[in-house]
């Protein structure tokens, strides 16, 4: 019987605007511990993947730990694999930027560690066919994708012990297999017999599986105190260094340097199939469940059952969607840069910052839900596009684009101290950059339904539509404060996510005017009206002229409410009204309720800003936070997202008649 060859190793990750304190956990719980017990067995080779990001706060805080992996990769235990250096997922990334963020971490370990990788680790195991040109153009052999990755690709069980040759565009790629779950699955194994279930007597020189952990997974405390401290890790270890039958322990590059038959494959666009899962909602992920659980043959289930795609969180999710529409919207500024090859690079940096992968989707723990990951994000691509405007040269204006690829236009305002984008569909603003500080005003996140989520998350409430600002409500005049906090208000217009046409762009004025005809149901009928919003962009102001028409032939009585969520540092707000004598509400309540004011004003103390919400007619305004509850480290937690304000006037009006005001909102 031939030995199984087997590649042991695992592939860590910290996102970008994670807190020190989350590194650090990860560091003790998982990182530290799994390699101190792989220094003890230096006759056992090791593979090792580490993001860029983890990698520089590793060097700044953790220096011996960096010493360490230096001295295993000297006496050659340790093979390193490169990758995106801020662990994007390279498939939803432009090829130049894949190939520029797999050579700054390839330039970062050959510098450190003085080995170049040859191979590559693939976040989520996204995998497109396009990755096979792209990594071998980036100088890398190989990679690693999951057993039901190769089932998917046609490969039966027995192919799932052989590496395979891929290629595209004729450059071809080595694709190792792994063992998918091996967190989990090794687990459930006598760590003194180890893998011997996995061998088998037709095992040939070629066979071979792989075994990388996640080091997140391991950092979980059911799962690091197994491994760890109960010794789990040190005694498979000692059994297999012990061992002389069955297993061999090697490095992938040891392996191809032997000249191995490979099978041929071709794999389907795929990830792991935690993402493939969470991409779906929630009603179409339980009935991925059954139709998995109802597949008697599990090779079968993985085979044709693949769940969703990467880029359906596009569609899950609006945030993540426009993210993403930032952040391509951002590369096409970058590329056109010309002549300063330092400022270029500059850009390039901030830019592959904001392509961390981590955040634009949501599965096991917050993604796209986490509010300081979405801030990094959006920091780092306001600050490459920031970067991009050449000083003295750079003029304010309007530019009418698809910016997210939807089919309709969207108006973006690029100003001196602010951006504002204005979207076709409910014709609202949907991103509020203040350039000073990087901040996007408008990074807010909706309250999406979970398969996951408590009777308190459920009674919280769901939104119909993005948290953004300038949202056009028509309600019943006896609207209440709780039904419009919990999103069950019921929609009388359909305004808040009707199409709005330009019926004016005036870019030397930078002025917007958009019009929508809709019906409005008041005292059970439906009337038409017209509603024309101006929108006037000024250095650091945006003011909105609205003009509500009754077109129709019966009376219009309702309530006008254009909602306006801001993504503040806190969820701590200082309301001062100034149309009437100054009150300041307590700040431990946010949810405020304010009559007849003309002015709200809000300390941003983080960002060191004031925003200012003026209002020509005075109005009541109800003010309250907005919350969702997601999944972190197994738990369901309430995160803080964005702070709205909703003001209101009651409209009375004859038919033909029309009723007018004028809102600004300021940032300084």
């Amino acid at each position: 019987m031939s030995k199984l060859n087997l590649i042991l190793g695992s592939h860590n990750h910290v996102p970008e605007g994670s807190g020190d304190e989350n590194f650090e956990r990860a560091y003790q719980s998982s990182f530290k511990p799994f390699l101190t017990v792989f220094y003890s067995y230096p006759e056992i080779p090791l593979v090792l993947h580490y993001s860029g990001t983890l990698l520089n706060w590793l060097e700044k805080n953790h220096p011996e730990f960096i010493m360490l992996m230096n001295e295993m990769v000297g006496r050659k235990q340790v093979e390193l694999l490169g990758g995106g250096f801020y662990e994007p997922i390279l498939s939803l990334i432009s090829s130049t930027d894949r190939l520029g963020q797999v050579e700054l971490l390839t330039t970062y370990l050959r510098k450190r560690f003085g080995k170049r990788p040859r191979g590559v680790w693939l976040a989520e195991k996204a995998w497109e066919n396009s990755l096979a040109a792209s990594l071998q153009g980036c100088g890398m052999d190989y990679t690693f994708l999951d057993d039901n990755h190769f089932l998917a690709g046609g490969i039966d069980a027995k192919g799932l012990k052989l590496a395979c040759i891929t290629e595209d565009q004729g450059k071809s790629l080595v694709v190792f297999p792994l063992l998918s779950n091996a967190e989990t699955r090794i687990l459930d194994m006598d760590p003194s017999t180890g893998l011997d279930r996995l061998i088998e007597a037709e095992d040939t020189p070629e066979s071979v599986i792989s075994i990388i952990l996640d080091g997140s997974i391991m950092a979980k405390p059911e799962i690091s105190g197994r491994l760890f401290a109960g010794k789990w890790l040190d005694s498979f270890l000692k059994a297999l260094s012990n061992s002389s039958d069955g297993l061999h322990p090697l490095l992938p590059g040891h392996f191809l340097r032997g000249d191995p038959i490979l099978q041929k494959g071709y794999f389907p666009s795929f990830a792991s199939e935690r993402m493939m899962r969470c991409s779906l909602t929630p009603g179409n992920r339980k009935r991925y469940d059954e139709l998995l659980r109802s597949c008697k043959d599990t090779a079968v289930g993985a085979t044709f059952v693949r769940g969703g795609g990467v880029r359906q969180f596009f569609i899950r999710y609006r945030e993540s969607a426009l993210l993403y529409a930032k952040m391509q919207y951002v590369h096409i500024l970058v590329n056109q840069l010309r002549g300063d090859k330092y400022r270029k690079q500059t850009a390039l940096d901030e830019l592959w910052k904001g392509q961390c992968g981590d955040v634009y989707w949501h599965g096991d723990s917050d993604g796209i839900y986490r509010n300081e990951m979405r801030k990094s994000a959006y920091r780092a691509l306001i600050e490459s596009e920031k970067i991009t405007r050449e000083k003295g040269n750079f003029i304010p204006s309007i530019i009418p684009v698809d910016f997210d690829l939807d089919g309709l236009k969207e108006y973006l305002f690029q100003g001196p101290e602010v951006n504002a984008y204005v979207h076709s569909r409910g014709g609202m603003l949907f991103e509020l950059d203040y350039l000073p500080s990087s901040w996007n005003y408008l990074d807010t996140m909706s309250r999406y339904p979970e398969s996951y989520h408590s009777a308190e998350a459920k009674d919280s409430g769901y939104d119909r539509y993005s948290r953004k600002a300038f949202i056009d409500h028509f309600w019943s005049p006896q609207a209440e404060r709780k039904s419009v906090v919990s999103g069950k208000e019921e929609e009388r217009g359909g305004f808040y996510n009707a199409v709005y046409q330009a019926l004016d762009l005036n870019r030397s004025h930078h002025e917007l005017t958009l019009a929508c005809d809709s019906k409005v149901v008041a005292r059970g009928r439906e009337i038409p009206v017209r509603l024309i919003k101006r929108f006037l962009f000024k250095k650091n102001t945006i003011t909105v002229h609205y003009s509500i028409t009754n077109i129709g032939g019966d009376r219009l009585q309702t309530l006008f409410a254009p909602e306006i969520n801001l993504s503040l540092s806190s969820d701590r707000l200082d309301f001062v009204k100034t149309a009437v004598p100054v009150v300041v509400p307590e700040p431990a309540n946010p949810d405020r309720a304010l009559e007849n004011v003309s002015e709200v004003l809000i300390d941003d103390e983080a960002n060191e800003t004031q925003i200012r919400l003026t209002s020509e007619k005075p109005t009541d305004v109800w003010a309250f936070t907005v919350s969702t509850y997601s999944r972190m480290a197994d738990a369901e937690v309430r995160t803080y997202q964005s702070s709205c304000l909703v003001p209101r006037w009651r409209v009375d009006l004859a038919p033909q008649g029309t009723w007018e005001n004028r809102v600004t909102l300021q940032i300084g």
